[in-house]
């Protein structure tokens, strides 16, 4: 590895404009993640036919090992946006708008046919059950014919699950666009305040941090586990199990609950369940910040949420009378109802599955190990899956040299990523005014949520010892920088430290739950990250684009979770 020579690699722009998804991870997709396809591109197809969306679809591809997303119109048109007068007539007269006219009313009538009552009662159960019977199956028992199967089945529940996620992500945009709109018109607030009133009501991306705290707070009084806890050695385990077999057990029960999960939305990432030492390291950070933390916060605290949802509530009912406060009562109640719904899903539909996938293309690459096909177990990544599956059925051929390339152009685009955009510039999107209202709705709300997920962050500042961002979770804390670039990474850290990362995923929840307050590159107040914050009482900065490069670890800072500031007191 040290050798490794970077290779420029050759690839082609398609057609069209693509947008860098910075959003999702901080790390280059594996190769055998972008040879899966795109599964959501035809779901999302459905979607927009189904909602009244005025896109084609929305696609995810891969372009020089980097992500990317692009927007396709209705009719699969570019340009500018037609004028306000076009866009009445052909939202009226034109099949294809009043087609998804149509289906925009349709969708509102019955809320998106009742999707999230159907998540508790049906999808999340049988999620959770199919999860369950591939988690039995165990890998290394199955012939490889069968082993390429059981991976092709759990793409099945992989795809699935994103249908799902689809299909909730409508009600849920909806819900939270509505409440925007009414506290932006009636109140003058934009989406990051706004959004902070939800606080409390999304607790499933936070939970595994909440788990851990709860365990570390039986552990601290427990002396024999403290002083097993303490043992690094790797003896360090059985120790724990031997003296203290309540802690012990009340461990292996937050890696079964939480430990099957990537740690990032890839196969190519780890679990918790892979890495128990690491899971006893954030407990024994966790344990610390019970006992002395190690950073000054003002507003908020480890492991629970700050009193700012409720006190905007108040400020709100206090501005508001009459019919706009009847207007506000009722979005905030539909708000409530869907926010939990994004954060429910992504475990079962995304990390989870990513899990599963895991654990089968290891054991595959364990395989090809020790037939000489690859040189380590993990190069299994660097392959894709038609060669993964002609490796193991085919006794000649060799995957080596493909990794090896591959790995030297993956070291290249790490020094060299692409632009923020390919294709001509985006164009304006049309004036939403002019569109019958459950169109406007629909798609105001769609535009909204890639505003904030997609676009370029916001930030930038770095001069003067300050960098600028978005501010998604209020609260003030003092603390030093921790930079985390991968999973690695989360050896390193000290609770009370102040997480500096590209973007973080929802399974670094735990990491996020010992940290004095969080700085992302990117993510604004929809994100993930955001809601994880903002749910753990953690101060955050999101959108600053260039907070990984402009603070170094050890630094001390400020982290202003409202104004969206960080300021380095120290070098």
């Amino acid at each position: 590895m040290t050798s490794l020579r970077p290779i420029r690699p050759d690839f082609e722009v398609p057609a069209g404009t693509w947008v860098k998804d910075a959003a999702h991870s901080g790390v280059l997709p594996s190769p055998f993640l972008a040879s899966l396809g795109d599964p959501s591109a035809a779901v999302f197809a459905d979607l927009a036919e189904r909602a009244g969306l005025l896109v084609e679809t929305v696609r995810t591809g891969v372009i020089g090992y980097e992500t990317y997303v692009q927007a396709v119109p209705l009719g699969g048109a570019g340009g500018a946006p037609p004028p306000r007068a076009l866009v009445w007539l052909l939202s009226r007269l034109h099949p294809a708008f009043r087609r998804r006219t149509a289906a925009a009313r349709h969708a509102l009538a019955t809320d998106f046919d009742d999707a999230p009552s159907r998540w508790r009662r049906e999808w999340e159960p049988a999620l959770r059950r199919r999860f369950a019977e591939h988690l039995a199956v165990d890998p290394g028992a199955l012939a490889d014919d069968r082993l390429l199967a059981e991976i092709d089945e759990v793409l099945t529940l992989a795809a699935d699950g994103v249908g799902i996620h689809f299909d909730l992500f409508l009600p849920y945009l909806l819900g939270l666009h509505g409440l925007v709109e009414v506290c932006t018109e009636l109140l003058g607030w934009d989406s990051s305040t706004t959004l902070r009133m939800l606080t409390g009501s999304s607790q499933a991306s936070a939970a595994p941090a909440v788990a851990m705290r709860s365990l570390a707070e039986a552990a601290v009084d427990d002396e024999a586990a403290v002083a097993a806890l303490a043992d690094r050695s790797p003896g360090g385990g059985q120790r724990l199990r031997e003296v203290s077999p309540r802690i012990a057990d009340l461990l292996d029960r937050w890696l079964d609950d939480w430990g099957h999960r990537c740690m990032d939305y890839d196969p190519a990432a780890p679990t918790y369940a892979e890495k128990p030492e690491l899971v006893t390291h954030l407990l024994r950070q966790s344990m610390a910040a019970i006992t002395a933390g190690g950073c000054r916060r003002e507003g908020g605290g480890p492991g629970g949420s700050t009193d700012a949802g409720p006190d905007l509530v108040a400020d709100a009912r206090s501005l508001l009378a009459g019919s706009d406060l009847d207007r506000f009562e009722s979005v905030l109640a539909e708000a409530r109802r869907v926010h939990p719904l994004r954060e429910d899903n992504v475990h079962l539909t995304s990390t989870m599955p990513a899990a599963l996938l895991r654990r089968l293309v290891v054991e595959a690459g364990k395989r090809l190990v020790d037939r000489g096909r690859l040189t380590a177990v993990g190069d299994v990544f660097l392959a894709e899956k038609p060669e993964l599956e002609a490796a193991l059925m085919e006794p000649t051929l060799d995957l080596r040299p493909a990794v090896t390339r591959r790995r030297a152009e993956m070291a290249w685009v790490e020094e060299h990523p692409g632009p923020d955009s390919y294709g001509p510039p985006e164009g304006e999107p049309p004036d939403l005014t002019a569109l019958p209202e459950p169109l406007r709705r629909v798609n105001a709300a769609l535009i909204w949520a890639m505003d904030l997920e997609f676009a370029p962050a916001g930030g930038g500042g770095g001069d003067g010892g300050v960098v600028t961002g978005i501010g998604v979770s209020p609260g003030r804390a003092v603390g030093r920088v921790r930079l985390i670039r991968t999973e690695e990474d989360f050896f390193d850290m000290v609770e009370g430290e102040v997480v500096v990362c590209r973007v973080a995923t929802t399974a670094w929840s735990p990491l996020l739950g010992i940290a004095g307050a969080i700085v992302c590159d990117t993510g604004g107040a929809l994100s993930h990250t955001a809601v994880i914050a903002r749910e753990l009482g953690v101060p955050a900065v999101l959108g600053t684009g260039n907070a990984t490069t402009s603070l170094v670890d050890g630094a001390e800072v400020v982290v202003d979770g409202h104004a969206g500031v960080v300021e380095r007191l120290s070098p």
